[in-house]
């Protein structure tokens, strides 16, 4: 088919005749039916009378046996268009007689993969759906067919792919001007830039030479004119995969590209160096072995003078000594560098003698020596003492001689900010964030993948937490030490107090505090506010729970778990302490745990309350008002009496919320001696005995001995044997 479009295009183009052209078409469609016909028979490996026609379907063509195959390189292939390296295409394959085949499979493959398997349609012909890997890449594809006949007999069909893709190839000049030596770089443009056979090898032609070569996806030339004046450059470029040319053969050769430049007279080139900074040794030896780029008028096995300036008699930079070509278009050389140089400072020329042949640039510094490197933390000043916390962001400042071409590099630290403002020869500085789950206990710095000798040793957080973690309980229930502000009055018997940790508190809501040094005091007070026991328990060790990030690291035989119980440290026992004592608990930190800082410290202070006491006071009351119950009206209200004597048993009454504060009435019982001080010779004044109940009013002094107090009450005269009422004032003394 692809022979028989060809020809008529030609033909119909031309002035021959009709009858010349209508013969010509009769006698080429006979010879390319037997051609086809004998393909059938010839081109497949097996059964000769198998394979009736193929179908090969692409996106956009369909693609026959019968009409398509091509004869290229002495082989017949079914030739097909491809726009895509992955390329899908259905197959149908009919088959002379489909009823004498029990099963028929296309053979797996690296060049394509298999979407649909083989399948028989309407007991007349095969379907397949396959899709292709990496067409441009794949050589030699063919489709094998396995046929089992229904007689056991076996065969494999070989069909031949020929791939091909259409190419073009142009080229984008802006500029018809050369020089001599400098070579040039145009861009060529075409729709398949990888099917063109680019070998990056310079060729030679008559004034120029020339290579060809791919470079991210992009199809480049580099010329480099030989001689002056008027040349045609023509370049003849094939391709990886065959086309159908305008001739209509398979071909691979692309048109000649031609183009007329205007050589001048030569410039200084300019050569690629590598590496771009070299360093400059005390001792040179042979020099620092380096690679420059190659061109063709360089000279090997000769030594170029290295110079700062065009002019004669600049800076002598260094020697460069051409040693050998290499496989990557480069030159070994050998570089002795005597001075420093930046690629600030300007060019370097490459010159033999006094004449200048090249430029480049590059730089020559110091050798990379570190003098010293500091450490800031947060709230700190720069310190040569290299440590961190784990979780901690840190600003690390090295200084030296040569750091501009140093790569550092912290151990496990992933990412580096560094601060290019502060970035120079002598002075780099970076800042990172250590790990919070970091096991190690320091981290080198490297520069590149060498030690530098310096590393920064990862210390635990250890600074003081407030104490939110320290609980206590005396009544049945924990409270937070921090919580209690003042004095706590417990009218009940305490069994004992404990001091409780709350280990996961330390290290929470993204804060680390590391280990807690503590120290508890106890003091116990009577209620006269004197000092009547106390004891320190020291070296409280309390470790951060299983919550923090670093509690593995945390993990120490000293950090204590348990709770810490009074009564163990205590000689007198709190169920044994009087009313009205005061328990103190002081908790704090060690200074000397956290570098002098003073840490935290809490006071809880328990006080036991009574609501009432029982005492027995004498008192001598005088000027009593006695009213007897009985006695007739007539008599008034009573009698005074003289001096008496009361011996009572009285309940005192404390206000319920201040610290042994007396209220100032008490209720007792007791004797009465009625006049038992009167020394008067008078027989009238009565004197009995008699059980009374009284009540008192006294001004709420404490521990007073003495004290004017205003009784009331009732009671009962025994050698009378009435009853009465009483009230008056006495003087109350308290045993």
């Amino acid at each position: 088919m692809i022979y028989r479009l060809q020809f008529i295009r030609e033909f119909k183009s031309s002035g021959f005749l009709t009858v010349f052209y209508s013969t010509c078409i009769l006698l080429f469609s006979s010879l390319n039916q037997a051609f086809a016909q004998g393909s059938h028979n010839q081109g497949l490996q097996g059964e000769p009378s198998m394979i009736k026609e193929l179908r090969f379907i692409t996106e956009t063509s369909e693609y026959t046996l019968k009409d398509d195959f091509v004869i290229y390189q002495g082989k017949r292939y079914l030739l097909f268009e491809y726009d895509k390296n992955n390329e899908q295409a259905e197959v149908e394959i009919h088959p002379a007689n489909p009823a004498y085949i029990r099963s028929l499979q296309l053979m797996r493959s690296g060049d394509f993969d298999l979407l649909d398997s083989l399948t028989l349609i309407d007991s007349t012909y095969y379907r397949a759906k396959i899709r292709f890997s990496n067409l441009s890449a794949s050589q030699h594809i063919s489709l094998i067919f396995n046929t089992v006949y229904k007689d056991g007999r076996t065969y494999n069909y070989d069909i031949r792919l020929l791939p091909s893709v259409p190419t073009t190839l142009g080229i984008k000049v802006k500029d018809d001007d050369l020089y001599t030596g400098e070579a040039r770089i145009f861009e060529l443009q075409s729709n398949h830039p990888e099917n063109v056979r680019a070998d990056n090898t310079w060729h030679k032609q008559k004034d120029f030479d020339y290579k060809i070569y791919l470079e991210d996806q992009q199809l480049r030339a580099q010329i480099l004119p030989r001689s002056q004046g008027k040349i045609e450059m023509s370049l003849e470029l094939s391709t990886r995969k065959p086309f159908i040319n305008d001739s209509g053969i398979v071909s691979t050769a692309l048109p000649i590209i031609r183009h007329s430049f205007t050589v001048r007279k030569g410039r200084l080139t300019f050569l690629n160096f590598d590496p771009k900074d070299v360093t400059l040794e005390i001792n040179f030896g042979r020099g620092l072995e380096v690679q420059l780029e190659n061109n063709i008028n360089l000279q090997m096995h000769k030594t170029y003078r290295i110079e700062d300036q065009l002019e004669g008699g600049g800076t002598f930079i260094g020697e460069l000594y051409t040693r050998s070509m290499l496989s990557n278009d480069r030159v070994l050389c050998w570089l002795r560098p005597y001075a420093l140089h930046r690629l600030t400072d300007g060019f370097l020329y490459l010159k033999d003698g006094d004449e200048p042949r090249y430029i480049t640039n590059f730089t020559i510094s110091e050798r990379m020596q570190i003098s010293k490197v500091s450490i800031l933390r947060d709230g700190a000043d720069w310190s040569t003492n290299l440590s961190a916390n784990p979780g901690e962001t840190v600003e690390v400042r090295i200084e030296g001689t040569g750091l501009s071409k140093a790569r550092f590099l912290v151990e496990d630290i992933s990412e580096l900010r560094r601060d290019s403002a502060l970035a120079t020869e002598n002075v780099v500085q970076f800042k990172f964030r250590v790990p919070l789950n970091i096991s190690k206990r320091k981290i080198v710095i490297f520069n590149a993948q060498k030690n530098t000798g310096y590393d920064i040793q990862i210390k635990e957080f250890q600074q003081p937490k407030p104490l939110d973690f320290v609980s206590f309980n005396y009544s049945g229930k924990d409270e937070p030490l921090t919580m209690v502000s003042a004095p706590r009055l417990y009218d009940k018997n305490i069994r004992d107090i404990t001091i409780s940790f709350q280990p996961n508190k330390i290290d929470e809501g993204g804060r680390l505090f590391g280990r807690q040094y503590l120290t508890v005091n106890i003091s116990y007070y009577n209620n006269k506010g004197e000092l009547t026991e106390s004891k320190d328990v020291n070296d409280v060790l309390i470790c951060p729970g299983d919550n923090s990030p670093r509690a593995a690291f945390y993990n120490d035989k000293d950090c204590r778990r348990n709770d810490i119980s009074i009564n163990q440290y205590m000689s007198r026992k709190t169920y044994d302490l009087p009313d009205w004592s005061r328990i103190e608990i002081t908790v704090k930190h060690k200074p000397d745990a956290y570098g002098g800082q003073s840490g935290y410290s809490r006071k809880a202070t328990i006080i036991l309350q009574r609501h009432y006491t029982f005492d027995i006071d004498a008192s001598l009351p005088s000027g009593l008002i006695i009213k007897r119950i009985g006695e007739v009206a007539d008599k008034g209200f009573g009698s005074f009496t003289g001096v008496s004597l009361a011996i009572l048993a009285q309940f005192s009454f404390y206000s319920p919320d201040k610290i042994e504060k007396l209220r100032p009435y008490k209720i007792g019982a007791g004797v009465l001696a009625l006049n038992a001080f009167n020394f008067s010779s008078d027989n009238s004044v009565v004197r009995d005995a008699a059980l009374v109940g009284i009540a008192s009013l006294a001004p709420p002094y404490r521990n007073k001995k003495i004290s004017f107090n205003l009784y009331g009450g009732f009671g009962y005269f025994i050698v009378s044997g009435k009853f009465f009422y009483v009230i008056g004032p006495g003087i109350q003394l308290s045993l």
